[in-house]
């Protein structure tokens, strides 16, 4: 590595193993802006070291604990430091740490940001008497998990996460994976929700929901949910139907079971303020409104066909992204080009008279050669190393000229 690229990037000698996380908000959460947070995350030493690197954004940081599985004592650490530039915190140790596994604990302190939709973010919307309504949802893609925890927040650093949510009485709360017993009541104005295991997945994939939406539901070999505010439940009819659709096709095609991972449902959740078209989150997929929600009696056929295509390429990630993930963003062409390319030719074994495997080539292929024209295009692979340089790899270059590379 270059010395820019170690700045940013997180060494390879501790890898996680899994994550639990706490998160808390109180009675007066969606007034204060404020969340807690406890993470224990269980880590395997690969080789001697005093020091552990974790990423942690705009998290105040109340207590680091150390210890090793199976015994009674804790290591001390002597110091840690966040770097508001890398977002790298740095955790000493006092003793050199031997191989090994042993459990990280960390409780801090988090603020919603109402502005900005990325991270752990609180949003609004008014109801049909016009009164505001709260939810809190995720977007954690490319570099944002580490707003709502500390994390090894790269791709490669898989683990698998049990997530639990303390949250106001009158809301309801969705994750990645299927709810682990009964909600229970904390106190007069709280209660807990408990989440099963997720497969081992990268921290971007991660999701959750806190709002007062409601859902309809399809049983086919798991349960698809889709949901949105309860105004505009009547507009959720044709997600409904044509996700299992889908689903099926793509299992087919590439002979891989979606339930593969265990991950034992579907959710998708229309979000009235999303920066992205989708969110491929494993088992809760993240929509705007108006990529997931239909209504027949005011909507064009070209808004239906948006919503199948995009289900069909956010589906098509559960594989290509999900079950397989890049190691580095440098490849981002890969998981997009083939998801790119599922959007069109998925949908049209499904809805065969929109005759999608020609549109492809107007609206993917011809793009991807316009855009390759300049000369300050990019190649699909290129090194990138900061979250801006990053997110500037989710471009046409990735998306077009990736699916079309696919399709060759």
């Amino acid at each position: 590595m270059d010395k820019i690229t170690s700045e940013y990037r997180l060494p390879k000698s501790i890898v996680p193993v899994n994550y639990d996380v706490i998160l808390k908000l109180d009675a007066d959460a969606f007034t204060t802006n404020n969340f807690q947070g406890e993470v224990n995350i269980t880590l395997n030493v690969l080789k001697r070291t005093d020091q552990i690197l974790i990423h942690s954004k705009n998290l105040d940081i109340i207590s680091v604990n150390l210890r090793k599985p199976n015994e009674n004592f804790n290591l001390t650490h002597r110091s840690y430091m966040s770097d508001a530039l890398t977002d790298i915190l740095t955790i000493t140790s006092e003793n050199q740490l031997s191989p090994g596994f042993y459990y990280l604990d960390i409780t801090y302190n988090a603020t919603f940001n109402p502005y900005d939709m990325h991270g752990f973010y609180k949003s609004t919307y008014p109801n049909e008497e016009g009164k505001t309504e709260f939810l809190a949802t995720t977007q954690f893609e490319v570099t944002n998990a580490r707003r709502a925890f500390p994390c090894f927040d790269e791709p490669s650093f898989k683990a698998t996460f049990n997530l639990s949510v303390v949250y106001p009485k009158g809301y309801n709360v969705i994750a990645n994976t299927l709810q682990n017993g009964n909600v229970n009541v904390t106190s007069e104005n709280l209660e807990i929700v408990n989440f099963k295991t997720t497969p081992r997945m990268s921290t971007y994939l991660n999701a959750f929901v806190i709002s007062n939406f409601t859902c309809d539901t399809v049983e086919t070999k798991l349960p698809f949910r889709v949901c949105s505010r309860a105004e505009a439940a009547n507009e959720r009819k044709y997600a409904l139907d044509i996700s299992p659709k889908l689903m099926n096709y793509l299992e087919n095609f590439t002979g891989i079971p979606y339930n593969v991972s265990g991950i034992g449902k579907m959710d998708q959740v229309a979000i009235p303020d999303f920066s992205a078209g989708a969110m491929e989150n494993w088992g809760l997929i993240t929509y705007r409104e108006s990529t997931l929600l239909w209504d027949p009696n005011e909507s064009s056929n070209l808004y239906k066909q948006r919503v199948a295509s995009v289900i069909a390429h956010e589906f098509a990630h559960m594989w290509f992204g999900n079950l397989v993930t890049l190691k580095w963003w440098s490849d981002v062409y890969l998981s997009e080009g083939f998801a790119r390319y599922f959007q069109y030719f998925a949908t049209d074994r499904i809805e065969t008279e929109w005759e999608m495997d020609k549109q492809f080539v107007v609206e993917q292929v011809h793009s991807a050669l316009f855009t390759d024209s300049f000369s300050a295009s990019e190649a699909l692979s290129s090194p990138v190393t900061t979250p801006k340089e990053i997110s500037s790899k989710f471009d046409l270059i990735s998306y077009n000229k990736g699916t079309h590379r696919n399709h060759n």
